[in-house]
């Protein structure tokens, strides 16, 4: 269902002028919808396999600090437990990072690290990094966008005089992990990190905005309909994405999408408007759309899919998932669906990030191709099984 057509989006569309909302229209059609849920599980996923080559490790949500310029970490206190949340943040993220550590620690309560106050579990402190001879800080972001975020966290956790010379010595490493990044993020943060030999995962290519038809006319009309006062009228970085997360949507996104204005001036004269209601107020991803969106998984074929990926790794002997995503055309969490079922037939193996095809997937494939040229369909069996996506 087109985002458009949704009775909760119509109060957004209706504050463009009648000539416009075509526009409006295709701005909403070409965003990527991306569940909650989705993001969690892979990012679980990918850091339960990363966690197995360490003893031990800790976990912190790459956020907003209270002031960029201090030390992540405590300089005083090694006992003092990191503060992360502004004030003025969205929650929507921190809650999705809770989520991740909540599902690691319950099979991996030795090797992650963390505090406990009476029945709360919170952030490990620097003391318990040193004491636990934790081996990575894996850091963890749905987004990194234009990487400024990202870098000012890093800058601060590295602030620190013993997380430098732990870094320094080889005794402690940082993985980053972002469920998706833009180019210009994803080398910003490489370019910091590959400086000091640190990690970054990314596991999925970001959409952009510049990608769609017509990016012209919809930036144009971004810009038109942005508060006269707003620094960043196609979002933070001027690099705008299209991606949306059901927990939170990200401030690279045009600001006519998020940025509510009681106090609203356009900077075109012919735009008589004397407020404005942002589709994400504040970021939030409104529960009514959530509801009427219903997202799920819609059935598609699952063969032709399978048949695709095989034939594409028959020629790469590695791939990573990422250009998978780029070379199927589909959603992180279709391709991680069917993956999943590749791996559990043995047609595929899968390590971290890279997927490759078996012995069993090359005579899967060579079965497949002899049934697509013959016009037959395969035959499922329990020897030969390939589920169909249902709705999730």
């Amino acid at each position: 269902m087109k985002l458009s057509s949704l009775s909760s989006t119509q109060s957004w569309i209706n504050q463009f002028s009648s000539e416009d909302k075509y526009l409006a229209r295709e701005l909403l059609d070409n965003l990527t919808i991306i569940k909650t849920e989705t993001v969690v599980n892979s990012i679980t996923a990918y850091t339960e396999n990363l966690i197995n080559s360490y003893n031990s490790v800790v976990i912190y949500s790459i956020r907003e600090l209270l002031n960029p310029e201090e030390s992540f970490f405590s300089l005083t206190n090694d006992k003092e437990i990191p503060t992360l949340q502004v004030s003025n943040e969205a929650l929507g993220s921190e809650a999705f990072i809770s989520n991740v550590i909540t599902h690691i620690k319950r099979k991996h309560s030795r090797k992650l690290i963390s505090s406990r106050t009476n029945k709360h579990t919170k952030i490990a402190n620097l003391y318990q990094i040193r004491d636990k001879a934790v081996d990575s800080i894996i850091l963890i972001d749905d987004l990194i966008g234009s990487g400024k975020r990202t870098v000012d966290f890093l800058e601060s956790i590295y602030k620190h005089p013993s997380i430098k010379s732990w870094l320094s010595g080889k005794h402690l490493t940082i993985d980053v992990i972002s469920y998706s990044a833009t180019k210009k993020g994803k080398t910003k943060v490489k370019k910091w990190l590959d400086k000091k030999g640190l990690n970054l995962h990314v596991l999925s290519n970001c959409p952009m905005l510049e990608s769609v038809d017509n990016f012209e006319k919809i930036s144009d009309l971004c810009v038109k309909y942005a508060n006269k006062t707003e620094k960043y009228p196609l979002g933070f970085g001027e690099d705008p994405v299209s991606i949306v997360f059901t927990h939170s949507a990200p401030n690279n996104l045009p600001s006519i999408l998020y940025r509510s204005a009681f106090k609203y001036a356009s900077a075109s004269k012919y735009i008589k408007l004397t407020s404005w209601m942002g589709l994400f107020p504040a970021r939030a991803f409104p529960i009514d759309i959530r509801n009427e969106l219903n997202i799920s998984l819609k059935t598609f074929n699952s063969r032709h899919l399978i048949f695709k990926i095989l034939d594409y790794l028959s020629f790469h002997a590695t791939t990573e998932i990422p250009e998978l995503i780029e070379f199927t055309s589909i959603k992180r969490d279709k391709l991680d669906f069917i993956l999943d079922k590749c791996k559990k037939i043995n047609l595929l193996n899968i390590t971290n990030n890279n997927v490759s095809i078996t012995e069993k997937g090359k005579f899967e494939l060579d079965y497949l191709r002899d049934k697509m040229i013959k016009k037959q369909k395969v035959v499922n069996n329990t020897e030969n099984y390939y589920p169909k996506l249902g709705q999730a």
